[in-house]
């Protein structure tokens, strides 16, 4: 991993911020009420625990390297639980629970086999697939009931959704370069790219959870259509 520049740690330090604000947010609203914002607070206080760890441990350490691998998926099964619930829709729910069996299958085998020393790339980018996929299925769900949705009730979900797809579209991308062959100048621009993207992710997250609370009546999940 390239060193952080000055800019970047700033960004760094910015995106945890707004993740800090983000939970402290939903505590103050009771996520807990909620399903979808629940699995949310849970995802960030994950997050947040991360950054504690990569304080005392560098992302760069094996210490750090475990325990990633280790908790990876309480941040890809706590984004299941907040997509889970954002919609009343059988179909979806059913897609989302037997497109991540192959995710965490793979990661167990993985572990099992080869053990929690590394974090191996494709057990990075499946769980960004599945996210960047089920993120997709969600936004289609959205334009679908949007003629039925009020108006801070769709501005909270297209912002929440629509980070999901983004920063982990601009992973896939990076991640995919990356393994291409980079050079030393290209692994410290796709680095920086993935700080920027992940800033911007927790930025959308922010103002869609802001969104969320406007009118909190309007924050029942709705019925994308009729239950098949």
């Amino acid at each position: 991993m390239p060193e952080q520049g000055s800019i970047i740690k700033l960004i760094d330090n910015l995106a945890l911020v707004a993740l800090i604000l983000m939970l402290l947010i939903q505590l103050f609203k009771k996520c807990w009420k909620q399903p979808s914002m629940l699995f949310l607070g849970i995802n960030a206080m994950y997050n947040i625990s991360l950054y504690l760890v990569s304080f005392m441990f560098p992302m760069h350490t094996h210490i750090y390297e475990i325990v990633s691998n280790l908790t990876i998926h309480v941040d890809t099964l706590s984004i299941l639980g907040f997509f889970y619930f954002l919609w009343e829709n059988d179909r979806y729910r059913k897609f989302l629970l037997f497109s991540i069996a192959p995710v965490l299958a793979t990661w167990l085998i993985t572990l099992l086999l080869k053990g929690p020393n590394k974090n191996y790339v494709w057990n990075l980018m499946l769980p960004s697939v599945w996210i960047f996929t089920a993120a997709t299925y969600a936004m289609l769900l959205l334009y679908r009931n949007s003629i039925n949705s009020e108006g801070s009730s769709f501005l909270s979900r297209f912002l929440l959704i629509s980070g999901f797809l983004f920063y982990h579209f601009v992973y896939m991308v990076i991640e995919t370069l990356y393994l291409a062959g980079t050079d030393g100048a290209s692994a410290v621009d796709a680095w920086n790219i993935n700080y920027w993207g992940y800033f911007i992710f927790r930025i959308l997250l922010l103002g869609g959870t802001i969104a969320w609370y406007v009118k909190p009546e309007n924050t029942q999940p709705m019925m994308a259509f009729a239950k098949k």
